[in-house]
């Protein structure tokens, strides 16, 4: 992960720099039971600090998020490209 200097601490960056055919995969498990949880791709473009930091598309969340019956497995993809994914 990118580090991101946070105070006096350098810790992992939730930013990355996509390629056109790079890809950020999280396979991960359901929560445990909640009212609400929800995942959301943003995009950050910034030439010379005139940036646009916008959502991508729909949030997935409790409601709607595809996973397996046993074990409640996901996968959540943000891609730079839709022939990638």
């Amino acid at each position: 992960l990118p580090l991101l200097f946070w105070g006096k601490w350098w810790l992992p960056s939730p930013m990355w720099n996509l390629n056109r055919y790079d890809a950020v995969v999280l396979i991960s498990r359901l929560p445990p039971p909640v009212e609400y949880f929800s995942l959301t791709t943003f995009a950050l473009w910034s030439p010379q600090r005139g940036f646009c930091f916008s959502s991508l598309g729909d949030s997935v969340n409790n409601l709607n998020i595809k996973h397996t019956v046993n074990g409640g497995l996901f996968a959540h993809v943000a891609t730079a490209n839709a022939h990638t994914l």
